[in-house]
């Protein structure tokens, strides 16, 4: 492979990487002043056995024991019913509990006695009942609003019922912080870093808060900045009862991201021989990621190795065949292959493009490879594979 073609595959596979994976400007002091939202009340022992419980309730979901855990988080939510941490683990296991085909009594009740549809995707009608939630209350509710508000998949909605949380209490981080977010989904960058600079002022020491300000710094280019704060954030968050161990993975899934980028494949190899990753699709994009480090060392075959291992665990993406399509053709050589690949990308990829930016961009991609290809070819061995390929 030639540096120029190298160079040109790297920066292509993480750039998939990151559009596949897509969390001020200024890293402030890290001063944790945690609101009503963010704390658990009560006496001592009530407070010491909040984080606890939503430990083992984390620990059940990841057992694939859903129901157990929702009812653990009932429980929790019940002595604390203002924390938005055990709010949201409770949303995200009753949103995991209707897509695995279990039940939700009350969602059920509530959409009946509403008159509301009661058909549509698990989302559609978990985002249903919380709006009613939030409509339910006598006055503006900033808690509701932000649960409502935090599942909905339409921008301009989500803004509406975050603006109305802002006006029910100002000083409410999460209405901020949902304000950020969805704001740098739009691509207003100026905006959400406006909403994200009111979130810090309110709690410097806010994880996700924090953890959303570097993603504005990568946004803005600031990359340096963006690493640095990625970097104080998993030191800060060592232990915190309100980060999951996912989320601490995923920013260290992000640190070997910025490795690879800046052709550090050492460093990237070291970071990632330190995790131990588990869940298949972070596994999946931590094979993906190895592989990029090993082709800038040009050990081709275990980046194949990788590749064909994401591939497994990620089955339904399109990444693994998309670094396999880059591995064949810009390390190897192999056109031939390179074009098998490339046809499974256009394929797999063009199965989410209607509900993905970044799946369509690797769909046209595919689509302008495989004709380049076609045309390197031979006609006779062209129209084999393409023959090979039909099912």
């Amino acid at each position: 492979m030639t540096a120029r073609a190298h160079h040109r595959w790297i920066a292509l596979v993480v750039a998939a990487l990151v559009a596949a994976a897509c969390g001020g400007t200024r890293v402030a002091d890290w001063e944790p002043r945690p609101g009503p939202y963010d704390r658990f009340e009560g006496d001592a022992e009530r407070v010491e056995e909040g984080p606890l419980e939503l430990a083992r309730a984390r620990q059940q979901v990841s057992a694939g024991d859903a129901d157990d855990a929702r009812a653990r988080l009932l429980a929790l939510a019940e002595l604390h019913p203002r924390n938005l941490y055990v709010a949201t683990a409770l949303q995200d296991v009753e949103l995991e509990l209707l897509r695995t085909g279990g039940d939700v009594v009350e969602l059920d009740r509530a959409l009946e006695t509403s008159g509301l549809p009661q058909d549509g995707s698990p989302a559609v009608r978990l985002r249903r009942w919380y709006r009613l939630r939030a409509e339910a209350t006598d006055a503006p509710d900033a808690f509701a609003l932000v649960l409502a508000a935090r599942i909905e998949t339409d921008a301009p909605s989500a803004l509406l019922l975050l603006e109305s949380a802002v006006r029910a209490d100002p000083d409410c981080v999460w209405a901020h912080l949902g304000r950020a977010h969805f704001l740098l989904r739009e691509g207003e960058l100026e905006a959400g870093r406006t909403a994200l600079d009111r979130a810090i002022a309110l709690d410097a020491g806010h994880p996700r808060v924090r953890r959303l300000e570097a993603t504005l710094l990568e946004r803005l280019g600031e990359r340096d900045a963006a690493r640095r704060l990625l970097e104080t954030w998993i030191e800060q968050v060592a232990g915190d009862w309100r980060v999951p161990d996912g989320d601490v993975l995923d920013a260290n899934l992000d640190l070997v991201t910025y490795d690879v980028e800046a052709d550090r494949p050492e460093r990237a190899l070291a970071r990632l021989d330190a995790l131990y990753v588990e869940a298949p699709a972070r596994r999946a994009r931590a094979l993906l990621l190895r592989s990029a480090a090993l082709a800038s060392l040009g050990r081709y075959e275990a980046c194949l190795d990788a590749v064909y291992e994401a591939r497994f665990l990620g089955a339904g993406s399109y990444l693994a065949e998309e670094h396999e399509a880059r591995l064949l053709q810009d390390g190897l050589g192999d056109a031939q292959g390179a074009l098998e690949a490339w046809r499974a990308v256009r394929e797999l990829a063009g199965t989410l493009a209607p509900s993905s930016g970044a799946a369509a961009l690797a769909a046209l991609r595919a689509r302008a490879e495989i004709e380049r290809l076609e045309r390197t070819l031979r006609p006779d061995d062209a129209g084999l594979l393409e023959a090979a390929a039909q099912p």
